[in-house]
């Protein structure tokens, strides 16, 4: 944002925009029911719960069956998130400035990869970068979620890899 010279190209995965309206508070009604459940165990304190069900629905998709992504991709996924989980949150967390009306600002050759089973604020954030930023390319990742550099590394290889000759070095 401040050093627009040295950005060569911008690939943005299951992208968020700070000063979008919705987010979360604009849950598909399919996705509403896991939202609910991660609050509820959260207010029990109960992180083991909230890890298991975060994983359903960052994972997996909040609408794809819980356990889709096993393996070690799964392990890997509970332990990164149970310490992040394990960590308060900061009182001096800032919310911080919006970027929504700085997209159209963007200038570089933007890739936008974004999942089919991601959450529906997410899938919108994307459909919207690709929009507002010129130029930029929109993928659908067939078949995976929120984190498809986890769960697809390969695929997000390949897509990303035929988005590198559009970038001048």
């Amino acid at each position: 944002r401040h050093r627009p010279a040295r950005t060569a190209g911008l690939v943005l995965i299951a992208t968020g925009i700070s000063g979008v309206a919705g987010g979360e508070d604009d849950l598909d009604r399919e996705e509403l029911p896991i939202f609910v459940a991660i609050d509820e165990a959260d207010e029990r304190g109960d992180m083991d719960e909230v890890n298991r069900l975060e994983a359903r629905l960052w994972l997996d998709g909040p609408c794809a069956p819980e356990g889709r992504v096993g393996g070690i991709e799964r392990g890997l996924f509970l332990e990164m998130n149970g310490i992040a989980l394990a960590h308060p949150d900061s009182q001096d967390e800032q919310e911080p400035p919006s970027a929504v009306n700085d997209l159209r600002r963007i200038a570089v050759p933007t890739l936008v990869l974004c999942g089919d089973l991601d959450v529906a604020h997410v899938r919108s954030n994307c459909e919207r970068a690709a929009a507002e930023i010129s130029g930029a390319r929109r993928e659908i990742l067939a078949g995976v979620a929120h984190l498809p550099q986890l769960e697809a590394p390969a695929l997000v290889n390949r897509h990303i890899a035929s988005f590198m000759p559009n970038v001048e070095w």
